[in-house]
């Protein structure tokens, strides 16, 4: 199944929850027709089924092989219903991801963070069309080094990316940027269940935070919506911090 070739069509990775879903939603509403990538197949389904149109959803865990058969199917999935939008927000923290930092370790941190969107973009951007936008989520903890090694580095590994990767496809009227969250608190996340299960820590991290709250999903969607919405190739290649002063 394929989308319609006259809607602006949006591809989200990492969009079954927290900022994917919100980017996704917002785009939506929009009347965009969105494509949902992420791992888990039943939240996609229930997902599809509440938007109940204008949208595609695809299950894969996108740190598999990236020569294998099943990536190399998604990749041509991607090009047959080839996005005007591309938000990039697959990443996290792994398990082995801490101090003192291990070569393999640093290397799966790397390819989910950065890898995963290189290898979609290698397919890709020789197909994407003027004001075509690609939208990375990056993290303040890049230029903090506030968190876990891995993530850290491959945060700023990210941020290195788009600022070449802009510079390059500016010729090309094609608009390439980045978003770098503070903490953001929503149902399910990390530090969602701190609350609970490290009050104190919590409860720090909060009063530090010059607004005396952490962000929310509301605020970093509907700047991506902006950024979206304007169109402006001479915001290419920026890189912008989403932290409230922090």
């Amino acid at each position: 199944m394929s989308l319609s070739q006259n809607i602006p069509k949006a591809l989200i990775t990492g969009s079954s929850r927290g900022i994917g879903l919100e980017i996704a939603k917002r785009l939506h509403a929009l009347g965009y027709e969105v494509i949902l990538v992420a791992r888990d197949k039943e939240r996609l389904q229930k997902i599809e089924e509440s938007l109940k149109n204008r949208i595609l959803t695809y299950a894969i865990d996108l740190s598999c092989d990236k020569n294998s058969k099943e990536f190399l199917d998604f990749l041509d999935f991607v090009i047959k219903n080839l996005p005007s939008v591309v938000i990039h927000n697959v990443g996290g923290r792994l398990e082995c991801d801490s101090q003192p930092l291990d070569y393999e370790s640093l290397m799966k941190s790397i390819d989910l963070n950065l890898g995963v969107a290189v290898s979609i973009n290698h397919k890709i951007l020789p197909f994407l069309k003027p004001k075509s936008h690609l939208l990375f989520i990056s993290s303040d903890s890049a230029l903090t080094g506030n968190g876990a090694p891995g993530y850290v580095a491959s945060k700023a590994a990210l941020n290195a990316y788009i600022k070449s990767t802009a510079r390059f496809y500016a010729k090309n009227e094609i608009i390439i940027n980045g978003i770098m969250p503070g903490i953001v608190e929503f149902s399910g996340s990390v530090w969602y269940k701190k609350k609970e299960l490290e009050s104190e820590k919590y409860n720090k991290a909060k009063e530090a935070q010059p607004l005396g709250r952490f962000g929310t999903l509301e605020e970093i969607s509907s700047f991506v919506e902006k950024l979206i919405n304007e169109n402006n190739m001479l915001t290419t290649g920026e890189i912008f911090l989403l932290n409230g002063g922090a």
